[in-house]
């Protein structure tokens, strides 16, 4: 399905809120957590909760920010003035309903995983984001108002893939994607019956003290030199692997210098798409140390669209069949594999596409 359609998790939520509307005329004594109900223990920090609110996709455009799909129910105009708190105590009530309805066992709490299939999942655990147009990168600038990255460390790798094509087919799709000048200059310099094109793709790294980092394909930090020039020496170490075939480890030593070391998680998968007509998807594939099974979304692989700026966030807690695994103290070791090949791109007519 498309990146901007509902997921396995929206598609749960609304299912649990249908469920929730269902019990709705109950008046059952739920037993909360004194925690969540003592005014006085709220901290300083609780005071100062942000109201959330839905955005709408021209807001999050605009201000270039993550937006994210909600569930619709009738609870929605109340949630969306509500505090943090307020809604984890909504939350706590929902799944004591839900228990007491005998319907939580329809749902999965966890990660998906390969063990775990045929539910849907109340919690997204995977989260892919458009930030907007292919523009927002600059690969001679880098990522724009992006802290904590280290400087030379903050650009994305250049990745080309060669596609089998009719010639005459693709520059008539470019036709109707690009300028038609630029459509003709690319099929000039094309003799062979391999189109090229190019992603930027970049595997975010970070760790508990917010430093972030993105890794080559041996996994390892990937910063550029000052003064380097960058386009130069990206396309160089592009040639030596490929990061989208790679395995990477899911945990490897941060690039920190500050005792205590810490170790850096990968948390974030930046994808570039190409203004060509190809057909791109990603179906994250994850391996964790002594868990069963494989975790993902639990559902078909994303399609992602031409030229566009997206942001796959991952789990930070890897919940499943064998426990959790949760980000511990420092490991000198790589741990967890992202395996290669999540990523997919193909040539696909334009008449086929439904712009």
């Amino acid at each position: 399905m498309w990146a901007d359609r509902e997921s396995n998790s929206l598609r749960a939520a609304k299912k649990m809120a249908q469920r929730e509307d269902e019990l709705a005329e109950e008046d059952t004594d739920l037993d909360i957590p004194e925690s969540l109900l003592d005014p006085d223990s709220t901290s300083p920090s609780d005071e100062d909760d942000v109201r959330v609110r839905t955005m709408s996709s021209s807001e999050s455009s605009s201000q270039e920010s993550d937006a994210y799909l909600r569930p619709t129910s009738r609870r929605d105009e109340s949630m969306a003035s509500k505090t943090e708190r307020e809604l984890t105590i909504d939350h706590v009530k929902r799944m004591q309903k839900l228990e007491l309805a005998g319907k939580s066992e329809d749902f999965l709490i966890t990660v998906p995983n390969s063990m775990t299939t045929g539910k849907l999942p109340i919690f997204p655990s995977w989260h892919l984001t458009s930030l907007g147009d292919s523009s927002i990168y600059s690969h001679g600038a880098g990522l724009k108002n992006q802290p904590n990255f280290k400087i030379g460390g903050d650009y994305l790798s250049p990745v080309v893939v060669l596609l089998d094509v009719n010639f005459d087919v693709w520059n008539r799709d470019l036709n109707k994607i690009r300028s038609e000048d630029f459509s003709r200059k690319c099929g000039k310099d094309n003799k062979d019956d391999s189109a090229r094109v190019k992603l930027f793709v970049g595997f975010e790294y970070e760790c508990s003290r917010g430093h972030r980092f993105f890794v080559d394909y041996n996994g390892e930090p990937l910063i550029y030199s000052k003064g380097s020039n960058v386009i130069r020496e990206s396309a160089h170490r592009s040639s030596l692997g490929n990061v989208l075939q790679a395995d990477l480890p899911i945990r490897r030593p941060c690039t920190c210098r500050k005792l205590p070391l810490q170790s850096a998680q990968l948390q974030k998968v930046h994808v570039v798409t190409p203004k060509a007509p190809v057909h791109i998807t990603i179906d994250p594939k994850v391996l964790i140390p002594t868990h069963e099974g494989v975790y993902g979304t639990g559902q078909e692989p994303l399609e992602l669209h031409h030229s566009k700026y997206y942001i796959l966030h991952l789990p930070t807690v890897y919940s499943g069949p064998s426990g959790a695994w949760m980000p511990g103290e420092f490991n000198p070791e790589k741990q967890g594999v992202w395996m290669g090949g999540a990523l997919k791109v193909a040539y696909k007519p334009v008449m086929s596409f439904k712009w």
